[in-house]
């Protein structure tokens, strides 16, 4: 589930989560901007993606049956609209980690906790 959660990420390849993340998903997260269920974490993550041009390195993850994390490193520049917000031209460096709750093979909690 974490790899293809992070493959799926990585590449912006968002329907790889089809089949991983519940689609009554959870989502708890400081960035983010609204909406519940897997079509708003797909679009979220696509428009992170987009605007971020994000390069986003596996640091840790861990299967524990039905808590599970995934910790990833991103390195990014705001170089698109982001929703509302215009390109700023900033860039930087945040270590972020999912945390995730796992019922019947599939996340039903998606958590964010960033640095």
């Amino acid at each position: 589930i974490m790899r293809e959660i992070y493959e799926g990420f990585q590449r912006g390849e968002f329907e790889r989560w089809d089949a991983v993340i519940a689609q009554d998903v959870e989502i708890y997260s400081p960035a983010y901007w609204g909406g519940q269920g897997l079509d708003a974490l797909k679009a979220f993550g696509a428009e992170f993606v987009k605007a971020l041009k994000p390069r986003i390195d596996l640091v840790d993850e861990f299967d524990g049956g039905d808590r599970a994390f995934l910790t990833v490193n991103l390195n990014w520049k705001h170089v698109e609209p982001f929703f509302d917000l215009k390109p700023t031209g900033r860039e930087g460096t945040s270590i972020e980690t999912f945390i995730l709750t796992i019922q019947n093979g599939q996340v039903t909690r998606f958590g964010v906790a960033d640095n």
